[in-house]
């Protein structure tokens, strides 16, 4: 929200289990350009800079809120598949808790 207030935009990129090229995963490349130690694990990336285009946010009934889970494992996603009938909560928007 602050790089928003700044007239930046940003975007999250995951690093976890992508590859760079045929040898190199994109969390080796990115310790190596970055100099990070290899006992520090990289996750993600969110690249921060001026828009080229501005882009109006999704209506929030087309968002996939059965991908998000607090504090837990979303099996769903992780198979690239959408939740079987009645395996996610009324209105599909999860629970916090």
């Amino acid at each position: 929200m602050t790089a928003q207030s700044l007239g930046l935009g940003s975007c999250w990129i995951q690093v976890r289990n992508r590859m760079f090229d045929d040898k190199t995963s994109s969390e080796q490349y990115v310790q190596s350009l970055l100099r990070i130690p290899e006992h520090i694990k990289v996750q993600s990336v969110i690249a921060i800079g001026y828009p080229a285009e501005h882009r109006e946010p999704l209506p929030a009934e087309e968002l996939k809120y059965w991908k998000i889970r607090a504090n837990t494992y979303n099996k769903w996603h992780a198979l690239g598949q959408e939740p079987l009938a009645g395996s996610s909560p009324p209105g599909g928007v999860p629970e916090v808790r």
